[in-house]
């Protein structure tokens, strides 16, 4: 999902995880984040990158820039 910039579906699953596996976030978020700076060197639109990382930090997390 973070390919295509769909932050939508991060933050579904971010709310899925905090809701059933919240120990496994984390890990979710590192591989996002990495997804998302892969995403940005190739041709994502910056404000759709931003949004997945909005979408990362739904339920109140963090996340790094």
């Amino acid at each position: 999902p973070v390919r295509r910039g769909d932050a939508a579906t991060v933050a579904a699953h971010v709310a899925r995880l905090s809701a059933t596996a919240p120990d496994a976030l984390p890990a979710y978020r590192a591989l996002m984040e990495r997804a998302a700076a892969m995403a940005a060197r190739e041709d994502l639109a910056p404000e759709r990158v931003q949004a997945v990382l909005r979408s990362l930090a739904a339920d109140g997390g963090s996340w790094r820039s």
